[in-house]
């Protein structure tokens, strides 16, 4: 490839190379190639194409060189071999170039793609192991493009964060479901590129057309044609393949090409290229996974790479978090922001930090912009492990001043240096009228752009699942519907009867034991559900496990930066149960916590059911908090103990 490039002259690097004539120009390149081998007129002939940008001036020319079996490459200009050209010239994005002939060998790609995605899911659902990983790699060895390809024309809203992720995504899931949308979505979690691509390419026709819609089923079974997707005939397979089992049409969707997808914020630059969501939702940014994704920062700069990539989505930003609301600085996108506001914060929890402060003067303008409003903020600040992940601002350095927190360092921040600060959201929890287990009372001001409610209006909202950080996963769906502008009565309907993702919130009833599984990976997140269980007065048993796995992290040191302390205040907790590979970690944090080590339990790792054994004598019900690969074998036992469905059936 180098000796063809010096031959043609190429002085430039080569930053793209694909076997489609597709091209997309990232910021930090000057110019762009496309390649495509096509068959015409009984020979070989290869495409290229030079998109260069040039700040005064946006070009485009065309070269061909047609190859001849042991002869020199011919080189002359003819711009009719490109049937559809289309040039983008907006700030950070420069050219798509797009080809409408697709060559006999990028279709046996695709269909082998397709094909091996749908035979390892079907065999692995057989085997009861769920398929969410694996077929997706198998597509991707096929074909590297393949998610772009397979979700093509997909509205694709892709929620990303530390925290809340699953939740969020599966309350869009659940709105659009309940209105008959039928969206395609990882349910299972499994959020990585594998994860993704399998997906969709598991819910595309043989061609890689993305599928949805009864219609179309209705028009393949008569034969008709559908416009824009082909026929099993069409795409040259016979009868026996195309009603293979195995190899047949997914099930059919009701309306319109939906997706909502679950994101890992480190595979999030992978995904954004191949995918074009219409919208990024990013819940939050805390510590995680120090050995895998190294501090919060780190993190922070994947999620933000992974949204220059994409600046045709409007983004979904949570207003309370510093760290968030910097991934609006100096991007195109357009931005929804959700947040607590002062009124509200007071309420969310009996252990919020939220106290009377002092309010703010004036009137807050310019909404969806960055507030910088010389407020009275109060120059108190909490204690350093409440704040640790941002207490210093992202600009200038200098430390942050709140005038109210909600939870870590989530709330009304504002640098008294640089003046960069929480901005006004435009999805907003005005008051929260009530917490218990069966979920949350809430207002909310919501953005009022049907044609019924022009302006923001302030409306009840009713949600079926507890905890404050549910009410931040609520705000973030309302303002996901709303970047979408999807109907807002569909998303507040559905969230009154929406049901938690597994392991997150989820409930069990066995042998008359009310079990509840928590999921808890990082330090905020644990404190959250640790306010939780400090809420509920009703005397209860506790289940604390812990493993370090790959999926999990092999460094367990955060769990000295979890409040533990506060469980010694909770006389209503009889037992504590500690089990996984370091049980024992587990134990000592509890013993240094305070907690009377007569009262602590540790289950040796090998002994699950004895620990089932336990949870399901209790006389009180039972509070589970796990990490991943502890909820995974401990939630199997309980499914099937109370007749629920595998992990990857949502």
């Amino acid at each position: 490839m180098r000796q063809r490039r010096r031959e043609m002259g190429f002085s430039l690097p080569l930053p793209l190379f694909y076997d489609t004539a597709s091209v997309r120009c990232l910021p930090d390149f000057q110019s762009c190639y496309g390649h495509e081998q096509v068959g015409a007129e009984g020979r070989r002939q290869d495409r290229l194409c030079h998109v260069a940008y040039n700040p005064c001036k946006v070009f485009s020319s065309f070269t061909a060189y047609t190859g001849r079996s042991g002869g020199a490459k011919e080189k002359k200009t003819d711009s009719a071999l490109f049937q559809e050209v289309m040039i983008l010239d907006m700030p950070g994005i420069m050219s798509v170039v797009k080809s409408k002939v697709m060559s006999k060998r990028d279709e046996l790609q695709i269909f082998m793609a397709v094909a091996a995605c749908r035979t390892a899911r079907a065999m692995l659902r057989r085997l009861n192991t769920g398929g969410t990983s694996l077929p997706g790699k198998l597509a991707g060895w096929f074909r590297k493009d393949i998610l772009a390809i397979t979700s093509k024309g997909v509205e694709t809203i892709l929620v990303t964060g530390t925290n809340g992720k699953t939740t969020t995504a599966g309350m869009l899931a659940f709105a659009m479901e309940k209105a008959g949308r039928e969206p395609l979505c990882n349910r299972s979690g499994a959020n990585l590129l594998s994860g993704v691509t399998a997906e969709f390419a598991a819910a595309a026709d043989l061609r890689g057309r993305p599928l949805g819609g009864r219609a179309l089923q209705d028009r393949q079974k008569r034969g008709q044609k559908t416009p824009g997707l082909p026929t099993d005939r069409e795409a040259g397979l016979s009868a026996s393949l195309a009603s293979a089992a195995i190899l047949d049409f997914p099930a059919a969707r009701d309306s319109g090409l939906y997706a909502v997808i679950e994101c890992d914020e480190g595979a999030l630059r992978q995904v954004t290229p191949l995918l074009h969501p219409r919208v990024i939702v990013v819940t939050n940014l805390f510590r995680d996974q120090l050995d895998r994704y190294g501090e919060v920062m780190h993190t922070l700069e994947a999620v933000r790479e992974g949204i220059r990539l994409a600046p045709d989505a409007v983004l979904c930003l949570n207003a309370d978090d510093s760290l968030t609301a910097s991934l609006a600085l100096d991007v195109p996108n357009p931005v929804v922001w959700f947040g607590i506001e002062e009124t509200a914060a007071q309420g969310t929890h009996p252990t919020s930090f939220a106290g009377k402060k002092e309010s703010p003067t004036g009137n807050r303008a310019g909404q969806g912009k960055l507030d910088t409003e010389k407020a009275k903020y109060s120059e108190k600040t909490d204690s350093p492990e409440r704040i640790s992940d941002a207490r210093y601002c992202i600009r200038c350095g200098a430390e942050y001043t709140y005038r109210y927190h909600t939870y870590a360092h989530l709330g009304d921040f504002r640098c008294p240096a640089c003046g960069y600060a929480r901005p006004l959201p435009d999805v907003a929890v005005t008051s929260v009228d009530g917490i218990d287990a069966c979920g949350s009372r809430v207002h909310m001001r919501i953005p009022g752009k049907e044609t019924s409610h022009p302006s923001p209006r302030e409306i009840p909202v009713r949600l079926a699942l507890p905890a404050v950080y549910n009410i931040y996963n609520a705000a973030a769906a309302i303002s996901a519907y709303a970047a979408a502008e999807l109907p807002m009565q569909e998303i507040l309907e559905g969230l009154a009867h929406v049901q938690s993702s597994f392991g997150r919130m989820e409930h069990f009833t066995i042998r008359g034991v009310s079990i509840q599984m928590i999921l808890v990976k990082n330090p905020a997140g644990c404190n959250q559900a640790l306010d939780y269980l400090y809420a509920i007065k009703e005397p209860c048993t506790i289940v604390l496990c812990l493993n370090d796995l790959d999926a999990d992290g092999h460094d367990i040191s955060w769990i000295w930066d979890v409040d533990y302390e506060k469980l010694c205040g909770c006389r209503n907790i009889r037992r504590i149960f500690v089990w996984g590979k370091r049980a024992e970690d587990l134990q000592l944090r509890l013993k240094y916590a305070g907690f009377p080590e007569k009262r602590i339990r540790r289950i040796p790792e090998k002994e699950l059911n004895r620990l089932l054994d336990e949870i399901y004598r209790s006389e009180e019900p039972v509070f589970i908090l796990p990490n991943y690969t502890t909820m995974l074998p401990l939630r199997d036992a309980l499914r099937r103990a109370a007749g629920k469905d595998s992990f990857w059936k949502g």
